[in-house]
C-alpha cells in the first residue's frame, strides 16, 4: 500500500473510492461524477492537495483537502476521509491523515480544521490521537414553516443593512473558528447583513436565498449568525435577525441552518424555540502549528 496524490487517479477512480469509502456511513453522501466535481470546486478540495491510498492499482482510501490563505493566514480543511469497507481497521486512515498533516506543514498552514459526525467515536478518537482537539459541537437544523407569532416579541428600534464582508469580518463578535463550508470565502453568493441598534452594530448574519424559475423563494440557508452577547436584549435582537433571514410569512420554503456552533447557547435556544429542529450533529476540530 502506498500513499500518493489524488491527482494521480482518474476521475472515475476518484468517484469510485469516494462512494465506496463512505459505504455504510451514517449519512448518505453517494454522488455522481457531476455532483462530486461541483462539490470539489465549490469547497476548494483540489486533487493536488488530496491523497489516495493505493493497493496495487486499486484505490483503498482517500482524504480530500482544501487549503486557502485567509486574512494573511493559511488554513486547511480535511473535507472527507474514507476507507473502502474491506480495508477498514488496517491503519490506512491514520497514514492518510499523517500524510495530510505533513503536507499542511510543508505548505505553511497555520491551522487545520475538520468536522466529524458526533456519533462517529472511532474517527473522533483517531483525530485526537493525531493531534486534533474538539473546539465545539455543531448542529444542522431545519424548519419547514415558521409561525409569525413566534416573532412578536422582537426588539424595537433595530434596523438591518447589507454590508460587505470586508466590514463584517472585523466586528468584535464575528465568529473566528468558522466551519469551512460556512466561511464567506467558500460561499460566493452568500450575503452578509448587520443589525444596528442606535447606529451601533449588535448582530450580523451570513445567508443565501434560493429562488425558483418564477422568482419565488424556494429555500434559505443560514451559515453564520452572531450577536453582541453583552446586550440585555440579545434574544430580541436574535429574533429580529432570524425574521429577516427566514421570512416566516413565506409558507412553502425550506429553511436550513448549517453547522451552528453549540457554544452560542443563547442564540441556539432562540433558534430552537421558534421551530427549528436538529437533524445532524457534528464535532468541530482543529490543530495548530
Amino acid at each position: 500500500m502506498n500513499i500518493q496524490p489524488l491527482s494521480s487517479c482518474t476521475f472515475d477512480q476518484v468517484l469510485e473510492v469516494w462512494n465506496r469509502g463512505f459505504e455504510g456511513y451514517a449519512v448518505n453522501v453517494h454522488l455522481n461524477l457531476d455532483q462530486l466535481l461541483t462539490r470539489m470546486v465549490y469547497e476548494g478540495k483540489f486533487p493536488e492537495h488530496s491523497f489516495v491510498a493505493m493497493e496495487g492499482d486499486q484505490p483503498a482510501g482517500f482524504v480530500f483537502n482544501a487549503i486557502k490563505e485567509i486574512n494573511g493566514r493559511k488554513l486547511a480543511w480535511n473535507g472527507g476521509t474514507g476507507i473502502v469497507p474491506e480495508k477498514r481497521g488496517t491503519g490506512i486512515g491514520k497514514k492518510l491523515i499523517q500524510t495530510s498533516l505533513d503536507y499542511y506543514q510543508k505548505q505553511g498552514v497555520h491551522t487545520a480544521y475538520l468536522e466529524a459526525l458526533r456519533s462517529n467515536e472511532p474517527a473522533i478518537n483517531l483525530y485526537k490521537k493525531m493531534g486534533y482537539m474538539v473546539i465545539d459541537h455543531l448542529d444542522f437544523l431545519e424548519a419547514e414553516s415558521l409561525s409569525e407569532t413566534d416573532f412578536e416579541n422582537e426588539a424595537s428600534g433595530l434596523i438591518i443593512r447589507e454590508e460587505p464582508w470586508e466590514k463584517v469580518q472585523h466586528l468584535p463578535f464575528t465568529e473566528k473558528d468558522i466551519p469551512w463550508q460556512n466561511r464567506k470565502e467558500n460561499i460566493p453568493d452568500g450575503r452578509s447583513y448587520v443589525v444596528y441598534e442606535q447606529k451601533r452594530p449588535v448582530a450580523y448574519y451570513l445567508s443565501r436565498t434560493i429562488f425558483n424559475n418564477l422568482g419565488d423563494i424556494q429555500g434559505v440557508v443560514l451559515y453564520q449568525l452572531s450577536a453582541d452577547e453583552g446586550r440585555e436584549n440579545i434574544e430580541e435582537i436574535v429574533k429580529f435577525a432570524l425574521k429577516q433571514v427566514f421570512r416566516p410569512e413565506v409558507r412553502s420554503c425550506r429553511r436550513l441552518i448549517s453547522n451552528f456552533p453549540n457554544k452560542k447557547e443563547t442564540i441556539l435556544s432562540v433558534i430552537k424555540n421558534i421551530g427549528f429542529e436538529t437533524k445532524l450533529q457534528q464535532v468541530h476540530m482543529k490543530i495548530e502549528w
